[in-house]
This record gives C-alpha cells, structure tokens and sequence, in this order.
C-alpha cells in the first residue's frame, strides 16, 4: 500500500508553508495526488437575541473568510503547482472539512500546535481530528518542510491505537532504513515490553521492514522525553504513535505522552487512533 491522497491543511500564514511543501514532497514519493483543504468557519450567533451579530457584520466577516480561502488556494497552487493536486474550500471548522474529505484520502497533513493561539473556526483541534477521520494523521513541527523518514521510531503499547497506527504507517516503514519498536515499562515489566517489542519488530520483518525491537527503562523522565531522547540517539525524524486520550468538558484531549509528543518540535508524528 502507499499514500496515493494525500490530503494537506492549507492556510495562506507561514507556518502553513512547511507542511504543505511535506505534503506535495510526499506526494510525489509515493505518486499521488495532492489534496488541498482550505476552510474557516464563519461566525454564527449562539441564540441570545442581545449577541446576535448584525447583519452588516455577519456580511463582513463571511467576505473575510473567503478572502482567507482564497489567500489559502494561492499559497497552496504555488507549491502544488506542477503536480497532480485538487483543491478543496469550506465554510466550516478546517477538523469538520479535513475529517470529512479524508474520505477520499489515505494521510492527513497538519501542523503542529503553536503556542496557546488555538481559533476553533480557522485551526484544526488536532486531538479531535484524529478521532474522528479515521485515517493517519501526520504533524509537521514548525519550520520543517522535509521528512527524509529514513529511521523511525515506533511508541509501542499493547493497544488497538498502537495496532492501528503501525498498520497506518507501513508505506513509510517499508521504505525506511532503519525501524525500531520501542517500548517504554518499570524494572518489574522490562523483560516482557522487551519480548513485546521483538515480536512487533519480527511481523514487521516479514513485510520487508528492516526493524528491531527494544524495551526501554523507564526512569525519573516522562514516558514521551524517553521516547524522544531514544529517537534522538537513533537520528529518527519520525515517530509513529496510537493516539491516546479522553473526553473532558465535552472534548477530547490527548493524553499525556500523546501531548508531548505533538508539542516537541523536532520530529514528525505519525498519529492514529
């Protein structure tokens, strides 16, 4: 199997540039199609007669948002230019147009959280996006616009997400030099995350994938430092990840592991749930 659409989050401001070059790099490794998704929800009124927007400003904020869709489409046909692509527009939250035509997509491509700046109309809620697509998400960290993916770390836990996600990533993990399964326990389960990672390592093999597994001790650090640190040691640009998480309030959040693993900033992640 390989990435043959490859949907990407467009967005006209300049940490969008990187992952939308990811994209269209990915696509033509793999000889697909590149899909370029631009959308903004507009402002609606929550029912409060007193916090209705006047009709004035309804009008003015709708023609910003297809003034942002269209900013959107130039950047993305400056870089898709040349190649196979589509391009997509929607009034809607860019998670409800990504999950919604990653129907015809095999890899989504976003970017990385910044900061605390989080616009629900105009960013994708990462940790709901990769609830409901239901395809592999990839996040870009900032200023990166190139995964060589030649090592890659695998975060393995015994789990239907981690399952998935391996599954997700076997276009990348085939072509990669060098795989390693890592899983991370106390000194009283190292021999059996050990044993675990090896038979992952063993399917894997029987695909072609040049992998090996490793239990590794965990310590004083936070489960996703160990797993960075051990990417790091290896030279991987890439960790492949379940993404794990729970409802609060109403809303899905990443787990803790998950959540530093999208918010460092030197590797790509490869998410599914």
């Amino acid at each position: 199997m390989d990435y043959k659409s490859i949907i990407v989050h467009a967005q006209a401001n300049p940490e969008a540039q990187g992952r939308m070059r990811c994209a269209a790099d990915l696509a033509d490794r793999f000889g697909g199609v590149l899909i370029g998704c631009g959308s903004e929800a507009e402002a609606v009124a929550d029912g409060d007669p007193f916090s209705v927007a006047p009709g004035e400003l309804m009008a003015l904020q709708a023609e910003q948002v297809e003034q942002n869709i269209t900013a959107a489409h130039t950047a993305f046909e400056a870089i898709a230019k040349g190649r196979d692509y589509r391009w997509i527009s929607e009034h809607m939250t860019p998670t409800d147009a990504l999950a919604l035509h990653s129907r015809a997509a095999d890899l989504i491509v976003t970017g990385a959280p910044t900061g605390d700046r989080f616009d629900p109309r105009r960013d994708d809620d990462l940790g709901l996006l990769v609830i409901i697509a239901g395809r592999p998400v990839l996040v870009t960290p900032p200023q990166r616009d190139y995964l060589a993916a030649d090592r890659i770390l695998v975060c393995w836990k015994d789990s239907r997400e981690a399952r998935r996600a391996v599954s997700d990533a076997m276009p990348l993990l085939t072509r990669a030099k060098e795989v390693l399964v890592a899983s991370v326990a106390g000194p009283n389960g190292l021999a059996e995350a050990c044993e675990t990672a090896d038979e992952v390592a063993e399917a894997l093999r029987r695909h072609g994938v040049s992998a090996n597994g490793e239990g590794l001790l965990r310590d004083e650090r936070p489960v996703g430092a160990i797993l960075c640190d051990r990417a790091a040691a290896m030279g991987a640009d890439l960790i492949v990840a379940g993404g794990y998480g729970r409802t609060r309030l109403g809303e899905w959040v990443f787990g803790g592991v998950t959540q530093s693993l999208i918010r460092q900033t030197e590797r790509f992640v490869l998410l599914s749930h």
